[in-house]
């Protein structure tokens, strides 16, 4: 057991160590705190993933995550493999995901996976991109979603990363606020359906504002008919939605290096593959 890390008078152990962890977890009532093996089978259930998920632990220890939580059309398109691929070779992944209660009801959760032995691996053998690349320096965001949950945890997260975010979960609303002060924005990013009015709509809107507006577009499904549309508006590719809070910075770090350049006459550095993809959208 690592000196420093528990008191030696009450754990003197690490099985003691543990098991104090453990029991930890497990009551935690404020975290969703799920552990599951290499194939997805769920491991560890704790109270605050009872109170998530509506599930006892007994309902679905020893069964398939993906059977249970995730959302069919994340599924399909094998997004719960992807995320595990990621996270084995990266180390982590940290995102959100759509997921599903035991009563049908469908929420967002912001995802925290971690596997430090991979991550240990990689870290000898790639090297780590910088983080202040990413980092963003007060670049102002319309993040627009209907999910609620949604626009407070990735207001929070890109906030966290260095922009000043303004969350709508109306698109008309987003559009009036667009439109009253169409400079007080340098990105605007939003999911494509959603009730009023799509995302494909307000980009449309947006562009007929303030022509040339980056624009971000997300889809938890992805048809090839919603990428002609996007395209006809001049944007890159819809992303599938929910993407990485690191990839949605890298997507925001090239669109503004995109700008500069183009200001300056210069080449902007950065992943020339994501940078082609983000010229104008997430």
């Amino acid at each position: 057991m690592k000196p420093g890390l528990f008191d030696s008078s009450i754990l003197a152990s690490t099985q003691q160590a543990v098991e104090f962890v453990s029991n930890i977890l497990e009551s935690s009532t404020e975290y969703s705190v799920i552990g599951k093996d290499l194939d997805g089978k769920i491991l560890l259930w704790n109270e605050g993933a009872r109170r998530m998920y509506g599930y006892d632990a007994e309902e679905v220890v020893g069964k398939l995550n993906s059977e249970i939580l995730h959302i069919p059309e994340d599924v399909a398109a094998g997004k719960p493999r992807a995320v595990m691929e990621a996270a084995l070779r990266d180390g982590k992944w940290e995102g959100v995901l759509g997921r599903i209660r035991k009563d049908a009801r469908r929420i967002s959760a912001v995802f925290h996976l971690y596997l430090p032995a991979a991550q240990g691996a990689r870290q000898e053998t790639t090297p780590q991109p910088s983080s202040s690349q990413l980092q963003g320096h007060g670049e102002r965001v319309l993040y627009v979603d209907d999910e609620e949950p949604l626009v407070f945890l990735m207001t929070r997260m890109l906030t966290k990363v260095g922009y000043k975010v303004t969350g709508c979960t109306e698109p008309k609303a987003a559009l009036e606020s667009f439109r009253s002060a169409p400079n007080d924005f340098d990105v605007v990013v939003s999911d494509l359906s959603m009730p009023q009015m799509s995302g494909i709509d307000l980009a449309r809107e947006v562009l007929q504002i303030r022509p040339g507006m980056p624009i971000l577009i997300a889809s938890g499904y992805i048809h090839p008919a919603d990428n002609e549309k996007v395209r006809s508006l001049g944007l890159p590719d819809l992303l599938l939605k929910p993407d990485t809070i690191e990839a949605l910075a890298q997507h925001l770090y090239n669109i503004f290096a995109k700008s500069q350049a183009s200001a300056s006459g210069e080449q902007p550095a950065g992943n020339s593959k994501v940078r082609g993809q983000a010229a104008s959208s997430s």
